[in-house]
C-alpha cells in the first residue's frame, strides 16, 4: 500500500516511488495469493445476493402475487365501483 496515490501523470515525483516500490517486491505478491472462497462457496454467495437486490427493486404489483401464494394476503380496502356514465337520448319535445 502507497500512502498516497497519483494517477494519470498528476504527481510524477509519488508515481516514481510507487514504481520504485513495485520494483522491490517484483509484482509477486499478487501472484502468490490464494483464493480464501471457492468458487462454488462464491456462486452461492452471489445468488442470494442477487436474490436481496432483486427484492429491493420490486414494485407493489410485483410483490403482491408472491404474499398471495404464501397465504399473506394484507387486508384492503374493498374496491371502488365507479358508476358509468350512458349517453341519454334528447326528448323530442
Amino acid at each position: 500500500m502507497y500512502p498516497r496515490r497519483s494517477y494519470g501523470g498528476q504527481n510524477p515525483a509519488i508515481e516514481k516511488l510507487m514504481a520504485e516500490k513495485d520494483g522491490q517486491t517484483g509484482g509477486a505478491a499478487d501472484e502468490s495469493m490464494e483464493a480464501d472462497v471457492t468458487d462454488v462457496q462464491m456462486a452461492d454467495h452471489y445468488s442470494s445476493v442477487v436474490g436481496t437486490i432483486g427484492k429491493k427493486f420490486r414494485t407493489k404489483r410485483q410483490r403482491s402475487p408472491s404474499q398471495e401464494q404464501a397465504g399473506e394476503r394484507t387486508p384492503s380496502r374493498p374496491p371502488v365501483l365507479k358508476k358509468v356514465k350512458q349517453f341519454l337520448r334528447p326528448s323530442d319535445e
